[in-house]
């Protein structure tokens, strides 16, 4: 996403997705939505899911599509199209400059159907907005092959979008730690993508880190600006470790942003 069309910006699209879940699609959609309000921007979230933590720290930023269970698709099937209509008016009517779309696991399919048959995805390149999907991925043989699969489906359904791979926890997925299913769906579509357009890195915070990090119920971004003082008294029992995981969350973000705006 180079800086001078962010700079220059009219509207961009950004779709998270993974079928796989626990793979920091919602930490990516809130670093995302803090780095464009920092830079004086009103980004929206839409989530495919129901992520408390974003609506916490975002508030009516925030607007959610809960999907239906089976049991209430057999009774009305168009239980889908409606819980999806939020993700409607924000894209279509709303027209935020920057719109963030959290899908939640093994939800990409449907979103991406009734992106198609709402007409959505011919409005969208009608208005010449920016499309991006971001697919983030850990180093395991599951979610490299189900994030080929949303790869795959994107591309059909999003044909003028920008596919971003997310790498979390390592800068390089070692290949012999995949199984053979693995790693040639890395090859074929995931190598080929960062050779041509780059990928994102996701640091791995240690897990003390993110649970003080959790316990205190603030952003990344926010516990990144806090001076010492104000650590001390937030965490008068976790001074030195408190420090300590500002400094692991600055290094986090600022490769973070840096890859994003490369």
């Amino acid at each position: 996403m180079p800086k001078n069309k962010i700079e220059n910006i009219i509207r961009i699209i950004i779709f998270i997705m993974q079928e796989k879940g626990g793979v920091r699609k919602t930490t990516s959609a809130e670093l995302i939505f803090e780095y464009f309000r920092s830079k004086g921007f009103s980004p929206k979230i839409v989530q495919v899911d129901n992520q408390y933590k974003l609506l916490k720290y975002f508030g009516n930023a925030v607007y959610t599509c809960d999907l239906p269970n089976s049991l209430a698709l057999h009774q009305d099937d168009m239980a889908d199209a409606r819980a999806l209509e939020p993700l409607l008016k924000t894209i279509i009517h709303d027209k935020p400059e920057i719109s963030i779309i959290d899908v939640g696991a093994n939800r990409d399919e449907k979103v991406l159907d009734y992106l198609l048959s709402s007409g959505i995805v011919d409005d969208i390149e009608y208005d010449n907005a920016k499309i991006y999907v971001f697919v983030p991925f850990l180093p395991d043989s599951d979610t490299v092959v189900l994030g080929v699969k949303s790869i795959r489906r994107a591309s059909v359904a999003l044909k003028t979008a920008t596919i971003v791979p997310i790498l979390c926890d390592r800068d390089n997925y070692p290949l012999e730690q995949l199984n053979a299913g693995a790693q040639e769906a890395y090859k074929n579509y995931i190598q080929p993508v960062i050779d041509d357009r780059g990928c994102i890195h996701l640091a791995r915070l240690p897990q003390g880190a993110v649970s003080l990090v959790e316990n205190a119920q603030l952003t990344y971004a926010k516990i990144s600006t806090m001076s010492r003082d104000e650590l001390d008294e937030k965490f008068p029992e976790s001074k030195g470790p408190a420090a300590v995981t500002r400094g692991e969350i600055r290094s986090m973000l600022v490769r973070f942003y840096s890859d994003l705006v490369d």
